[in-house]
């Protein structure tokens, strides 16, 4: 049986602060999974329809609270559609 990938999104969320840079990276820890546990970024499935641009902010909101300013690409993408 032919087996399909399920497309995902991740992100590195960057702050900037005057001249500090700082990056967020999570550590999870997952009882039902514990040999997912570690340092990751916040990443998820695309739903379907779902541009990968919705799907990142809809992902880092759920995982983090945070609200996304700016990603990268997307207004390269938008001008090239």
């Amino acid at each position: 049986m032919e087996s399909f990938s399920i497309p995902g999104v991740g992100g590195i969320l960057e702050k900037r602060i005057k001249d500090t840079e700082s990056i967020l990276i999570q550590e999870r820890w997952k009882e039902e999974a514990p040999n997912e546990t570690g340092f990751k970024i916040p990443a998820g499935k695309i739903r379907a329809f779902e541009s990968i641009f919705d799907c990142l902010r809809r992902e880092i909101k759920e995982e983090t609270g945070l609200e996304i300013i700016k990603i990268y690409g997307e207004e390269e993408r938008k001008s090239s559609n």
